[in-house]
């Protein structure tokens, strides 16, 4: 047998990548951006009622 018949056994992450990132690319860019968003968001109203705060009291 040539040596490229069990290629994909010695190398089963490369298998994975040709499989799954091909059919799959786009999700994991939709979900990646997703959770930039939704860190953004976390902090956003995380910090928000301490600025919130602040800008009311004004402070010297």
């Amino acid at each position: 047998r040539p040596d490229t018949s069990f290629l994909w056994f010695t190398n089963p992450c490369k298998t994975m990548k040709f499989i799954v990132w091909r059919r799959f690319k786009w999700l994991f860019i939709g979900i990646i951006v997703l959770l930039v968003l939704l860190l953004f968001v976390a902090v956003l109203l995380y910090s928000l009622p301490n600025y919130l705060s602040m800008k009311i009291v004004k402070p010297i």
